[in-house]
């Protein structure tokens, strides 16, 4: 975590981010490319599938923006204003993750 090296907390974003992007990488090399029967290549495929479903299955349920957005709007004139115009945001770019 790049909290452990003295980074800025920005930056696990994009250490996440980018583990995130290598695993999925990973997972679809793992795949294959070839559409052939090889004796291992459909046990491997199988194998992908699996993972992919497994993760799929970890997932949290998306946001609801609109509800959010409602329940977000009295707030937005208090001082916490900014806090909650950022926690809308971040709600939204998970949704798109």
């Amino acid at each position: 975590s790049p909290l452990l090296f003295g980074m800025h907390p920005n930056a696990e974003i994009g250490f996440r981010t980018n583990s995130t992007e290598k695993l999925f990488f990973d997972i679809l090399a793992m795949g294959g490319g070839s559409d052939g029967a090889g004796s291992g290549e459909g046990s491997q495929r199988n194998a992908v599938r699996e993972t992919m479903t497994y993760i799929q299955e970890r997932l949290p349920e998306e946001f609801e923006m609109v509800s959010l957005s409602l329940k977000a709007k009295p707030l937005l004139e208090g001082p916490a204003g900014p806090y909650i115009v950022v926690a809308l945001q971040e709600c939204s770019r998970m949704n798109a993750l």
